[in-house]
């Protein structure tokens, strides 16, 4: 199976031309790359998953106490069984935790879970994912792609969403974990799970592993390059268990 391409956040944000060059013939055909030494602060992100993971081992009552039924999930908790793919019947199986900005004071506001300390851990992490977020869409600018304008203020006090998201273990296989969608975000930001498992698919329908390692960021370009994404399924369970999103 083919694989999504690599690049340094550097070169990405320099518009070294190789770079450039590379990623715009790759991004016409499917809009996803991985993204090395960028500039997200490692401990952060560590802590991050040190907190997310406590959140969802959290015992139902106490996590469905920040559910706001009625608002689609924009901002806390949504269980199981909620959230489900476009023109499908059956929901996903996650549980997810929405985390907006701080700043804009026309969005709902976020909510904080009085059972964890440092939850505030999430409004750091959303700020460096915001500002790498604007660089990378100022870098589209240089992309030879169907629409490159600078649209990077609009990732400044916007209405992006950090979503801690986790699929249960389970121990026959079931289809309906995560179904194929088409992800109309204008960027995502994807830091690894626990496992691999994400795959999209490419204008002549084949599906591209979209994997990456330790450290690394994955960015989809959705919207500015529509594309379809699914999560892979082995016999056990879906292998993408944990994973922090930046919409």
């Amino acid at each position: 199976m083919q694989k999504i391409p690599k690049v340094s956040f550097h070169d990405l944000v320099a518009a070294d031309k190789a770079v450039i060059d590379y990623l715009t013939s790759s991004l016409n055909n499917v809009g996803f790359f991985v993204i090395n030494d960028h500039p997200i602060n490692k401990a952060l992100i560590q802590n991050t998953f040190a907190l997310t993971e406590e959140l969802f081992n959290l015992p139902f009552d106490v996590k469905n106490k920040y559910h706001v039924p009625g608002t689609n999930g924009a901002r806390g908790y949504t269980p199981y069984g909620i959230e489900t793919a476009l023109n499908e019947k059956v929901a996903d199986q996650k549980e997810f935790w929405h985390q907006g900005s701080t700043s804009n004071k026309d969005l709902m506001p976020n909510l904080y879970i009085d059972e964890l300390s440092n939850f505030n851990l999430l409004d750091d992490l959303y700020l460096e994912f915001e500002k790498m977020g604007n660089q990378i869409l100022h870098a589209f600018t240089n992309f030879n792609i169907d629409y490159n304008a600078n649209i990077s203020d609009c990732a400044t006090n916007g209405n992006s969403v950090l979503r801690l998201i986790h699929y249960p273990a389970i121990e026959e296989v079931n289809p309906h974990r995560a179904r194929a969608h088409n992800d109309v975000n204008l960027i995502t930001l994807l830091i690894g799970g626990n496992e691999a498992g994400l795959e999209a698919q490419d204008k002549a329908g084949n599906w591209i592993e979209c994997n990456c390692d330790d450290g690394e960021i994955i960015c989809n370009i959705g919207a500015v390059s529509y594309t379809h994404l699914r999560a892979h399924e082995t016999g056990r369970n879906l292998v993408c268990r944990r994973r922090l999103e930046k919409k």
